[in-house]
């Protein structure tokens, strides 16, 4: 679990921030969510197809993304324009 992404999913909660989990994966995300307790951290889970881009789940041209693909990072910010995140530059968004 990267602390620093927790503190930030808290940051964002304290603030009432809406936050979005754009997950892909073969298997429903919703029990490792649970096991380690991030579940509630998150306002919606969004289980997307593998052909589907990220960008068509985000809605709003407020928000920001951040992703560990760079390819993922870049299709979005070309498509939408909002900012975009790798994990390792979470500390930088850190209040304090």
């Amino acid at each position: 679990v990267n602390l620093n992404a927790v503190r930030f999913l808290h940051q964002c909660h304290n603030r009432l921030i809406r936050v979005v989990l754009l997950v892909r994966t073969l298997v429903d995300p919703e029990p490792v969510l649970r096991r380690h307790r991030l579940r509630e951290l998150f306002d919606e889970v969004v289980w997307m197809r593998e052909n589907e881009g990220k960008s068509t789940a985000i809605a709003s041209r407020h928000g920001i993304l951040v992703d560990d693909s760079f390819v993922e990072r870049e299709e979005v910010h070309e498509s939408l324009g909002i900012p975009v995140f790798d994990p390792s530059a979470l500390e930088a968004l850190l209040e304090g």
